[in-house]
């Protein structure tokens, strides 16, 4: 089972999809998703069917021609939202981003170490949760200034894993 957030336009949906279903916002419908082309799709949406095409992606944002109109979407997966939302406390004087741990789990790897330069969605640091190993990319460009957690640390929800400049 996979969870997703899309925001469409300016509405956000929340996606939670198995093999054979999809639940949006609640409803739950059944699907079929065939690819012609990497950026091309068939989708069967309950008695509903869309032709789309990826015109453009850049970042997490994508636009789209669904049956002839064009539609600019962003998909999250639910942790890269709650990453997103939990990981960054931003200090307007000076710019600093601490990047916390999102979630209870045990860091598998630092990419990034004090001094480096890095860009915005770059991965910085691998958390296992549940086991599944999650990325927690830059939020920003810039340089790290203090990497707080070790490799094969067990962090708590919230706790500070390092500070981009």
């Amino acid at each position: 089972m996979s969870e997703y957030i899309i925001n469409i336009e300016k509405d956000e949906y929340s996606v939670v999809s198995s093999e054979k279903t999809v639940t949006i916002n609640g409803t739950e419908y059944t699907y079929e998703l065939v690819s012609h082309r990497p950026d091309q799709f068939t989708l069967w949406l309950g008695s509903k069917v869309y032709e789309i095409c990826r015109v453009l992606s850049e970042d997490n944002h994508t636009i789209y021609l669904i049956n002839g109109q064009y539609v600019q979407a962003e998909l999250q997966s639910r942790i890269e939202k709650m990453i997103s939302g939990l990981t960054i406390n931003q200090a307007a004087s000076d710019s600093k981003v601490i990047i916390k741990s999102p979630m209870p789990g045990m860091v598998v790897k630092i990419l990034k170490q004090v001094g480096d330069v890095v860009q915005k969605g770059e991965i910085l640091v691998i958390l296992e949760a549940m086991k599944m190993e999650n990325d927690i990319k830059s939020p920003k460009d810039g340089k790290i200034s203090i990497v707080s957690a070790q490799s094969g640390q067990k962090v708590e929800k919230g706790v500070q894993l390092m500070i981009i400049e």
